[in-house]
């Protein structure tokens, strides 16, 4: 009898194990379109020295349609990841180590549609050998935290996925313009977060009308109303009944991640305004530095 004990003993702890976050090692999650020569590429650009000190997982088209009903062949699955988790309260830092092969998606972007899905506490490298969207790249974060025994809510993850998507979209159809800037994109989608969750918590909901309202002042505010067509202002308005809707959405904790998020943003957007000054804009430069100036006033108030 005692020996039976032992042996499901044995069976059963490291089933226990598995199942407990863990994050013993940085996670390196790699696109399964990818060959073996590129797998090491891109082990090298993430600057990984010891490939066994790392936990290594292919990000499959399968774990794409298991995280957000997506689906996509494997050799779509190009952009990679390396996360290591940090200590409570450090926050999302997202490093894109291969700037000229992630073509739409921005590192801000990277961190706002991360604080959506539920992810907190990591450090991300991302990187692909050859030019693609970038969008894998988050679904490798989240299978990151699932071999490490973090479940993240499926519908905050779908959610974080449209959110990357409909970013990539703007971008792509945007970035002709010499108005558009992703920082000003970024930006205008914190806020436009961080309105519907204030309207929330005022009034235990928000409409429609509300939410159209923030969407559209908001682009106007950081300029970028002609710059969006109105296809894509509807398909924000959309993403926003979505997000407002989404009971897994910890508002509390992504407050503090969409302020310290705004201030990561505020060199890129002084530096814009910079430019817009010597443009001759002087009008709007001074009323949006106000609008900055008040903002962060806040964070300390």
């Amino acid at each position: 009898m005692k020996k039976l004990l032992v042996l499901l003993l044995v069976l059963i702890l490291p089933i226990q194990a598995f199942g407990l976050a863990n994050w013993d090692q940085s996670t390196f999650v790699y696109g399964a379109g990818l060959d073996e020569g590129e797998i090491n590429t891109v082990a090298d650009l993430l600057q990984i020295k010891d490939m066994d000190a790392v936990l290594s997982q292919p990000i499959l088209g399968q774990d794409l349609m298991n995280y957000v009903g997506a689906s996509q062949p494997d050799s779509y699955m190009i952009s990679s990841a390396l996360v290591t988790k940090k200590n409570d309260g450090s926050g999302i830092s997202v490093e894109i180590m291969t700037p000229d092969n992630i073509t739409l998606i921005a590192k801000e972007q990277y961190i706002g549609a991360a604080i959506t899905a539920g992810v907190d506490d990591v450090d991300i490298l991302i990187a692909a050998p050859y030019p693609v969207t970038g969008e894998s790249a988050l679904a490798g974060v989240y299978k990151a935290f699932e071999v490490n025994g973090e479940d993240l809510s499926k519908d905050a993850m779908k959610l974080a996925q449209e959110e990357l998507e409909l970013v990539g979209d703007i971008t792509e159809d945007s970035q002709a313009s010499e108005d558009f800037d992703d920082a000003k994109l970024s930006q205008a989608i914190t806020e436009m977060k961080e309105e519907i969750i204030k309207v929330i918590e005022d009034q235990g909901q928000i409409s429609r009308e509300e939410i159209e309202k923030i969407v559209r002042e908001i682009l106007d505010k950081m300029d970028l109303t002609g710059v969006i067509n109105q296809v894509h202002i509807e398909n924000l308005i959309n993403f926003f009944i979505n997000f407002s809707k989404t009971s897994d959405l910890d508002f509390g904790k992504m407050k503090t991640q969409l302020e310290n998020l705004s201030k990561e943003l505020a060199p890129k957007l002084k530096e814009i305004l910079k430019d817009a000054e010597e443009s001759g804009l002087l009008e709007k430069i001074i009323a949006f530095f106000k609008d900055l100036f008040n903002r962060f006033s806040s964070f300390f108030d």
